[in-house]
């Protein structure tokens, strides 16, 4: 039976990358909440969408979609399953918040938050030509960061879990913060 682990933060902090970044410390199934959405819109034939249109459909349509698809793509035989995702999203007129249970129906057991300077953020959404994130200032990159902190540690305490909240350059405390959760620690 596999661990699930959520790690979640805003838009551009660096999410994808620092889970690469566990790779040669630990063996895990990556599991990304867009890609999940993406593909099940695409096996119950609605119109595919870009990752960056997501946040502006129908958010409990989406997190209906990636509780399905999250347990169609779950490989139960693997050890250790980290779920890259968000606590809050950015639609085009609010932030919303994510509901705890759809955390419960996801089996996640503890939740790493990564942070990082709002600078740093801007900076990063801007260079990724990859993506077509909004681009806002600083100051209002540091509100969203704050929600989705306040938003994350309010569904560990409802769900009962464990959180860290690290910067993206602290990979040995995510290590060990994953490690400690399981009575035998996921190895590469």
């Amino acid at each position: 039976m596999t661990q699930i682990v959520a790690v979640v933060g805003v838009s551009g902090v660096g999410k994808s990358t620092f889970i690469r970044g566990l790779r040669g410390a630990l063996s895990f199934q990556h599991l990304s909440a867009g890609r999940i959405i993406r593909y099940q819109r695409e096996r119950e034939e609605q119109a595919p969408q870009a990752h960056d249109e997501l946040r502006n459909l129908d958010i409990d349509e989406n997190q209906r979609l990636l509780v399905e698809g999250f347990h169609d793509l779950l490989d139960a035989s693997q050890n250790l399953t980290l779920f890259d995702g968000h606590t809050v999203i950015d639609t085009s007129d609010e932030l919303r918040r994510i509901e705890p249970s759809v955390f419960a129906s996801l089996g996640i057991m503890a939740i790493l938050f990564l942070q990082e300077q709002p600078e740093t953020i801007r900076s990063r959404r801007e260079a990724d030509r990859k993506r077509s994130r909004p681009l806002i200032s600083p100051e209002k990159i540091s509100v969203h960061q704050s929600y989705a902190l306040a938003t994350t540690a309010e569904i560990c305490l409802e769900l009962a879990i464990p959180f860290l909240v690290i910067d993206t350059s602290q990979v040995e405390s995510a290590i060990r913060f994953i490690q400690a959760q399981f009575t035998e620690p996921p190895n590469a």
